[in-house]
């Protein structure tokens, strides 16, 4: 795998409410800026993205909290 230059990244969760009031939570996904464009990378470990963020933490960075 070719490494990426990734140089942040943050958590994002999506809520809503749905029309009988209920709040629903899409699946966490991550906003990264790798190689100087920003992608939204899903939680799965297949993802070669989602590996490189994992290997990027590992080496000491982390992963911005969502809001």
């Amino acid at each position: 795998m070719a490494s990426s230059k990734i140089t942040a990244a943050k958590y994002r969760i999506s809520k809503y409410t749905d029309k009988d009031g209920n709040t629903i939570s899409e699946p966490r996904v991550i906003i990264a800026t790798i190689n100087d464009e920003v992608y939204t990378v899903p939680e799965d470990v297949n993802n070669t993205f989602y590996q490189e963020i994992q290997q990027w933490v590992a080496a000491g960075n982390s992963i911005e909290a969502a809001d």
